[in-house]
Formats: structure tokens, sequence, C-alpha cells
């Protein structure tokens, strides 16, 4: 199938040959309270969730039942190098946080808490 939208990521999808397992020690993960504030469960499956080069650039904000996504600003040459796998990532993150809901939603906010380091990417609902 051709198209004229850029490749952006491959991604390989099905079962495993074999059962697939990690020890919760196995995962190089920043802590919750280095990634988000407030609580809700859900956010322990967006900390497990892989990231280029293990950046976890990403930032929570709950409040009220509702996530609030960010990436965290980077420097330029940085950003230059991981801008678009950090929004993959961070997208990544977002699907784990689906998969732990009850019920999905993801929409901008305008009443979203604005962060200067933050870029404010969407809400989960």
């Amino acid at each position: 199938m051709e198209s004229d939208l850029p490749h952006v990521i491959a991604l390989a999808f099905g079962k495993p040959s074999e059962p697939l397992h990690r020890e919760l020690s196995n995962f190089k993960r920043k802590p919750l309270s280095a990634i988000s504030e407030g609580d809700d469960p859900r956010l322990e499956a967006a900390r497990l969730a892989p990231s280029a080069m293990n950046m976890q650039n990403w930032f929570f904000i709950a409040t009220n039942g509702k996530i609030h996504c960010y990436l965290r600003k980077t420097n330029p040459l940085l950003g230059l190098i991981y801008g678009k796998m950090n929004r993959i990532d961070l997208g990544i993150a977002i699907c784990h946080i689906a998969q732990e809901s009850d019920k999905f939603s993801f929409a901008k906010m305008d009443d979203a808490p604005m962060r200067k380091e933050l870029i404010y990417i969407g809400t989960v609902a």
C-alpha cells in the first residue's frame, strides 16, 4: 500500500511463540514521583511503558479522575535527536494508561494545568 505520508515508526505485533514475562525488578524506570503528581493507579502502567533510551520524557498530572499528559521541554540538541521519539513514547505511555482504564477518552482541555517546563499534549478522561 503506497502513501504520501512520511514513515514514522514500524511496529511489530502479534502473539509470541513463547510466554513473555519480566519481573518488575528488571524494569529500569524513574520513580512515579519523578514523572507525575497526583494519585491515579493507572500511572504505574505509564511508568512501566517503554521509551527511547529509557528517557521517560513525559509528565502526568492526575486530578479528579483525569490524567493530564505532558512532554518535558528539552534542550534544542536533544529536541533535534529525540523530538519525534518523545511524542511516540508518550503515545505508548498513554496506550498503557488506556489498557488500565475502564473507560478511555483523550482530548485537549482548556482548563488543564500549565507549567512553563512542560508541553501540554492532552488529557485522559
